[in-house]
């Protein structure tokens, strides 16, 4: 992601799915902040550094169809892998990572 991307965003922006349906899990939350992420699913929370991860895009059969999803790793070197539709508004959150 390009440098100071998120500064203009000083507070945390919390991305629960809203209007568009439920997450996949419930619970499941995604924290965008300007030099990484938290993800939070079920029991689990990931940290993520942008400036220390490695960010790949796939394509994920479910069983609702096809998806994209995002895969990163964490700070202690665990995947985490963030489905468009497991947290809310992906369009808001999927260019930022």
């Amino acid at each position: 992601t390009e440098p100071g991307r998120w500064t203009a965003t000083a507070r945390v922006r919390r991305l629960l799915w809203a209007a568009d349906g439920p997450a996949m899990s419930p619970g499941a939350r995604l924290d965008l902040y300007e030099h990484g992420l938290t993800a939070a699913v079920g029991r689990r929370i990931h940290a993520v550094r942008f400036d220390a991860t490695v960010v790949r895009r796939r394509t994920v059969l479910t069983s609702r169809g096809l998806t994209g999803a995002l895969v990163l790793v964490d700070v202690h070197g665990a995947q985490v892998v963030l489905r468009c539709g497991g947290f809310g508004r992906p369009h808001e959150w999927w260019p930022g990572i």
